[in-house]
């Protein structure tokens, strides 16, 4: 560029125009460039609020469901309904009984959104509401008795339906069904809420929509996330239906382009004016500043390469322009420390991803992983009525090994029983190093298998001698197993773990390489 300039002038004050007219150009260009960048920036953020406004319904759609399965469970556990479903499907007794039962107990529960089908598919209940047992019936050529959720298309929207199925002893009945419609009103309910607008399409057919003016049967397809209807560009997210056969219904937010971009559009002529006033005073400026201030930004500009490329830059001295020159001086320094720095915060996150949840002798999880899992299925243990086991390990004479043939026999020692314990229990079983020759098994939804487990566990070991160099030594260990169901109360780990200690201490007076089972308090649940 500077030999362009001194082959068209040769006074100073022309070649300051014409660097001035060059860098006018690329301001132009710079500030046209990022008038789009801004644009599609605000067309993606536009697309991630659809997305997560997307994700709001659908968890919306998804706690309807959840609901519809538990109303269901409501109504299939019911002892009286199975024995009246009994009668008129093994006993071929008339059905209006059963009708009358379902509005005498389930009056809680709208019932045009509840049907009951009997393994024949013959409709029990519910079969005049809105054609919901036709539809079930028709999507069920082949009643079998399975839970699950469905969607199923008809005239009025999309009916969201959860089915499960009746047993009476070991008697299969048929299926009971509690659905709930989206149809125009719930899309209508769904954009005053949300806002977008939403469309439900059948084979790129438009069935129902919010659009005033999109009609039912209008062609409706995607590209690239833009769909283009009544002559207008909208921006698309698809809905992901849980458990939506395909190919089927789709339900689309829709949020229109020209909306998205308006405050943008409107704010263009001042975006232009703004870069004509910033072009001409920097012109202005660049007139005075020329000599100044163009090499020690490319100085800068030079250092920020090298700083970029994992090396330190060096500054250069400018002697025209001390001030100048004092500032690329403090760049440089900026720009040495800034280096420093990404050293140093490397060496933190390198320090800080390193695993504090695992035993690194024995690559098990170690007392604190045991503290987080334990709090979790504890939990799981309460609300579930479920069940878990604790089973705790210690090696038998783990101290006379050390003192006799040293810690590195030892840690094999340790090493070989942790090996054996990992390919003894299930993949689901959970396995950790709590001391220095102690370790724990916690296993889920086990309520009487534990003792087995530990005895098999033990007579494994007992006849899986160590070998180490030229020595062969036998290792024992002895068990302490804690059962806890539905009729215990779950306690602390502490607790727990001083309860399993005891056992062990029991299995080692006892003369070592035994299993002991300890207790805890049983609390039963009030009536």
């Amino acid at each position: 560029m500077r030999v362009f300039v001194m082959r068209i002038g040769h006074s100073y004050q022309h070649r300051i125009i014409i660097s001035l007219g060059l860098i006018g150009l690329i301001m132009v260009i710079a500030m046209t460039t990022a008038y789009f960048l801004s644009r599609n920036a605000t067309l993606q953020q536009a697309h991630q609020g659809l997305a997560t406004l997307g994700r709001y319904v659908e968890d919306e759609i998804n706690r309807g469901a959840n609901l519809l399965q538990k109303q269901t469970n409501i109504v299939r556990n019911h002892l009286g309904l199975r024995r009246k479903v009994y009668g008129v499907v093994k006993l071929n007794r008339e059905a209006w009984p059963l009708r009358a039962y379902m509005r005498q107990h389930f009056s809680w529960l709208q019932d045009h959104r509840i049907i009951l089908v009997s393994r024949t598919s013959e409709v029990l209940a519910g079969e005049r509401q809105h054609g919901l047992a036709q539809e079930l019936v028709k999507s069920n050529k082949q009643i079998t008795p399975q839970k699950r959720l469905i969607y199923v298309q008809n005239n009025k929207g999309l009916t969201h339906m959860a089915t499960a199925p009746i047993y009476y002893g070991n008697h299969y009945l048929g299926l009971v069904a509690v659905a709930q419609l989206l149809d125009q009103s719930w899309m209508d309910r769904m954009s005053k809420v949300n806002g977008g607008q939403f469309v439900l399409v059948y084979d790129d057919k438009v069935v129902l929509s919010t659009l005033p003016r999109l009609k039912k049967g209008d062609s409706f397809m995607v590209d690239d996330g833009y769909a283009r209807l009544m002559g207008a560009s909208f921006l698309a997210h698809r809905l992901k239906l849980i458990n939506k056969q395909e190919p089927g219904p789709q339900l689309w937010i829709l949020r229109s382009r020209a909306v998205t971009l308006q405050p943008m559009q409107s704010q263009a002529w001042w975006y232009w004016f703004f870069m004509l006033v910033l072009a001409i005073t920097l012109a202005m400026i660049g007139r005075h500043m020329y000599r100044g201030f163009i090499r020690p930004l490319d100085n800068i500009k030079q250092m920020v390469g090298v700083l970029k490329s994992g090396h330190i830059p060096k500054s250069k001295k400018i002697v025209s322009d001390k001030e100048f020159a004092y500032i690329e001086r403090q760049f440089g320094k900026l720009a040495r420390t800034l280096h420093n720095k990404i050293n140093e915060l490397s060496a933190m996150r390198a320090q800080k991803n390193q695993p504090v949840l695992m035993d690194t002798l024995t690559g098990l999880g170690n007392r604190s992983q045991l503290s987080n899992m334990y709090t979790y299925h504890a939990v799981q243990v309460q609300e579930n009525n479920s069940c878990m086991t604790v089973i705790l390990v210690d090696i038998d004479g783990l101290r006379k090994i050390n003192a006799k043939y040293s810690h590195v026999v030892g840690d094999h020692a340790v090493m070989h029983v942790a090996s054996l314990l990992r390919s003894c229990v299930e993949e689901n079983d959970l396995l950790f190093r709590t001391a220095g020759g102690e370790f724990l098994i916690m296993t889920t939804d086990v309520c009487d298998g534990g003792l087995a487990m530990a005895e098999k566990i033990r007579a494994q070991l007992e006849h899986s001698p160590m070998k180490y160099e030229d020595r062969i030594l036998d290792i024992t260990a002895s068990f302490g197993v804690i059962e806890v169901d539905k009729l215990h109360r779950v306690v602390g780990l502490e607790s727990l773990m001083t309860r399993a200690k005891n056992a062990v201490r029991t299995a080692k007076t006892s003369g070592r390489n035994r299993v002991a089972v300890g207790n805890l308090e049983v609390v039963r649940k009030k009536a």
